[in-house]
Order: structure tokens, then C-alpha cells, then sequence
């Protein structure tokens, strides 16, 4: 009978501890300091799980806002916060996350004293320690960047935004630059209408560029494209032929080469914005246009991320009808832009909106945006998942248990520094589809011959904790 009661209270005891781990899997949290006024813009993920964020950070009362970059662990957990600016306010925008190379490129816009704006890049390391820095500028006049890509063609980076002159309207800002952020060309796009440049994608000849296209005696908008050559002169320029106002907020180029640009649109029954979603082909010719009508209490989309072939997850804001409050979302399509499942997630703020959403290694995604509480903004990082999602893979190693994999990027082997003992490991493909799993030794190499070129996640286990890298096969 004793017997049988210890195994009986060893039973619940694993139980209990077997279901306090997995309840605290994902996470819900508010990032930074309560002082200060903070958005975040991207966020990031490595293949150890570590987390960064890139924010505005404003100190309230003080006029002078600077960008921040936070350093999270896979937990959520702050490790370090660096700061970019000087006496002018900073703001950022977009980036290019190069975790192959250690890299981090992002956009700031500066608010200078005279009124007017200048854009810049930084490029950092993975401690936040600045590589390089270039500021851009126009002739008495305001320049900001609002979307980079990394080309592929030639080393460098390609950026779209807008600029203007004292009194006169916003035109179309394009700049390519090289490695270093060394000015190549720009080129300046516009008539007489209101036009701002929101992002920007490289395909097989030239570069796709997308923005919004204000009507003369009209304060409405619509989508505007523009194909350039990779000299930067125009091959084609078009607007969406759409009969309400609408406008884009940023851009996918999905692995199969078509491009989704995503942002908001006004609905035959309301003005007020419902997420919106056109569709290009892998060469820049237009496909379709989706609206996801919701309320006519305002929704929009931010931003869109790939987590599978056939897969996409969309985030921005949208009002939540069951505690009447607008909140952050995840909302999973097919390629088709059929809608799979929508999520709601509210920070118990009075807005919450989602600027940024990718897949997190250890399966669901990250979700980082802004809460507003009482009038002021702060950071908020979310790890969860929906139901197509795969789950997590499990508790996460320790530290002191981190196995090196190299070469990363490669063709045919990886070799796993640190094993002691026999591993389990599984190889998923980004959508969670396992493509391969078995067993290895110490000093043994694991062959990857058979995977095809692309992305994948390798899980290591011990007993039960997991450690997950993301490894690319060329």
C-alpha cells in the first residue's frame, strides 16, 4: 500500500512538473523601460534562440528619441540593450537580419532641428557593436528611408523611401548602395501627387518597388509599383486599379520567387481599413488583390512572413469584437490567400498593435509590436503558436550544453562539437514537416546529402531537452 501511494505521488509530481513546463513554453511580455516611449519595428531569432528586437526608444519629456537594439534569450529574458543617435531624434524602420554573416543592417530616420528628415543605415555585429554608419541627404530638403533588401546580383543593399522639399509634395526615393553603405546611385520618382516609396524586393532583372500614390483632388491613396532595371531607370510603372483608398506597409519575396505585399484598404460598406493583400508573380506582373474584411472598427496588416511552401503568417492590428479592444493578430494563409486561422492577442492595453512576426526556431513564431498604456508605448514580444503551426520541441538545453554545428551553410555534412554521449536528432523543413531523424555518436558526422538547397532545423535532444539550430544546405 506504501508503495503504491509513493508511485502514486511520484505519478502527479511528474505531472505536475510535465505541465508547469509546457504552460510556460510560450510567453506574453512587455520589453524595456516603463519611462520611456517604445515601438518596437523588426524582430530576429538565431538559430540558439536568442532574440532581437530593433525599437524607437523616446524618453518622455526629453524631444530626443534614439533607436534601440535589444538582446533577448530565448526565454524573453533582456541580456543587453545598445542605443544608436545623437542630438536629433532617430527612428527606425526596417532591416536586414544576416544571421549567416553576423550581421544587422537597419534603416534610421532622423527628425532634425530645421524640420526637415535625413535616412541613414547602420550596420552591426551581433554584440550591437557598430560596423559602419552612412547618413544620406537631399538639397534643402527631407529624405527617409522606409524599406531594404539585400541583393543577391551584386553585394549591397538596395533602399526605398520618400523625399520632399519645403512646401512641396512627398516623390518616390530610391538608393542603392554597396557592402559599406557607399552611395552607387539614387534615382527620384514623382509628378504631382503625394507619394511615399514603403519597400522593395530584388527579382531575376531589376527591382520591384512599392508605395503608396496620392490622387490630385483627393486625400485618398492607392498602390503604386514600380519596375526598375538594375541601373535604376523604370521598366514599368502602374497603379492598382482598386475603387477604394488603400496603401502598403511591406513585402515578401516567398522562396518560390512571388512577392506579397501587404498593408490596408477601405471595403464597399466602410471606410475604415480591413487588412489588405495583393500577390505577384516571381518577374513583377500583378496576380491578384485579397481584402480580409473584418469590423468596420479599423484593421490593417504590418507585415508578412513565410512558415511554410504554401504557408504565410500576417500581423498588424485589427479590432477584437469578443472585448471590443483593438489588439495585435496573427492571421495564417495559404498561398492562395484563403484564410486558415486567426489569433488574437491582447496585452490588456487600450491598442495593441503588431509590427513584426517571423517563426521561431523552436516552432510557433514571435510576434513584437507596441502596447499603448496609458497614452504611452511600450515593447511587447509574444511567443506562441496556432493550431497548422508546429509545437515546440521541447525544454530548451542549458548554457553550459551548447553544441557547435559547422559548416553552416553547407552541401553535404554538418560536424556537432560537444557531444559526449549519444544524441537523437530530427531535421524539419521550415513548415515542420520532418525529413529526417535518427541517431549519433561522438566524433561522428551527420550526412546530408539526400536534402535538397534551402533552410531546415536541426532539433538535438538529450532525455528531454532540446536545442534547436537552423542550418542551411546550398
Amino acid at each position: 500500500m506504501k508503495k503504491d501511494l509513493q508511485g502514486l505521488l511520484l505519478t502527479l509530481l511528474v505531472l505536475f512538473l510535465c505541465t508547469s513546463v509546457e504552460a510556460q513554453s510560450y510567453f506574453s511580455k512587455l520589453i524595456g523601460e516603463n519611462s520611456v516611449d517604445e515601438k518596437a519595428s523588426r524582430v530576429g531569432q538565431l538559430a540558439d534562440g536568442s532574440i532581437y528586437i530593433i525599437a524607437s526608444n523616446d524618453p518622455i519629456g526629453t524631444g530626443n528619441a534614439d533607436v534601440a537594439l535589444h538582446k533577448l534569450n530565448s526565454q524573453g529574458e533582456e541580456q543587453w540593450v545598445k542605443y544608436y543617435g545623437d542630438q536629433d531624434s532617430e527612428y527606425p524602420s526596417s532591416w536586414v537580419f544576416d544571421e549567416v554573416n553576423g550581421k544587422i543592417t537597419f534603416l534610421a530616420e532622423s527628425h532634425n532641428s530645421d524640420l526637415t528628415l535625413s535616412a541613414s543605415i547602420f550596420q552591426v555585429d551581433l554584440e550591437g557593436e557598430i560596423i559602419w554608419n552612412q547618413e544620406y541627404n537631399v538639397d534643402s530638403g527631407s529624405v527617409a528611408l522606409r524599406g531594404i533588401v539585400k541583393t543577391e546580383r551584386e553585394e549591397g543593399y538596395i533602399c526605398v523611401g520618400f523625399t520632399s522639399q519645403p512646401g512641396g509634395d512627398n516623390d518616390y526615393f530610391v538608393l542603392r548602395v554597396d557592402a559599406k553603405g557607399t552611395e552607387i546611385w539614387r534615382n527620384i520618382f514623382g509628378d504631382e501627387k503625394n507619394e511615399f516609396g514603403a519597400c522593395v524586393q530584388e527579382i531575376s532583372d531589376g527591382y520591384m518597388i512599392y508605395g503608396d500614390y496620392g490622387f490630385t483632388n483627393s486625400s485618398g491613396y492607392r498602390v503604386r509599383w514600380l519596375k526598375l532595371g538594375f541601373d535604376g531607370q523604370v521598366i514599368l510603372d502602374a497603379v492598382h486599379d482598386w475603387s477604394f483608398n488603400s496603401g502598403c506597409k511591406t513585402s515578401l519575396k516567398a522562396k518560390d520567387g512571388s512577392i506579397y505585399v501587404v498593408g490596408e484598404s477601405a471595403t464597399r460598406s466602410s471606410p475604415s481599413f480591413d487588412v489588405f493583400l495583393l500577390k505577384f508573380d516571381s518577374n513583377g506582373e500583378f496576380l491578384w488583390e485579397k481584402l480580409f474584411e473584418a469590423t468596420d472598427k479599423g484593421d490593417a496588416g504590418f507585415n508578412i512572413c513565410e512558415v511554410g511552401t504554401d504557408t504565410f503568417l500576417i500581423t498588424g492590428y485589427s479590432y477584437n469584437p469578443q472585448i471590443e479592444n483593438t489588439d495585435a493578430y496573427a492571421l495564417m494563409m495559404d498561398k492562395n490567400g484563403n484564410l486558415l486561422e486567426k489569433k488574437f492577442h491582447d496585452l490588456g492595453s487600450n491598442v495593441d498593435m503588431g509590427y513584426d512576426i517571423i517563426p521561431s526556431v523552436q516552432g510557433g513564431y514571435l510576434l513584437a509590436g507596441s502596447s499603448t498604456i496609458s497614452q504611452q508605448n511600450q515593447i511587447f514580444l509574444i511567443y506562441d503558436t496556432i493550431d497548422a503551426l508546429p509545437k515546440p520541441n521541447g525544454i530548451p538545453l542549458p548554457n553550459d550544453r551548447i553544441f557547435k554545428v559547422y559548416p553552416n551553410p553547407t552541401s553535404d555534412i554538418l560536424i556537432i562539437e560537444g557531444i559526449d554521449q549519444t544524441i537523437t536528432y530530427k531535421i524539419n523543413s521550415v513548415n515542420g514537416s520532418l525529413i529526417k531523424s535518427g541517431h549519433l555518436k561522438s566524433g561522428e558526422p551527420l550526412e546530408l546529402n539526400e536534402l535538397s538547397s534551402g533552410v531546415y532545423f536541426l532539433n538535438i535532444q538529450l532525455d528531454q531537452q532540446v536545442q534547436t539550430h537552423k542550418i542551411f544546405i546550398e
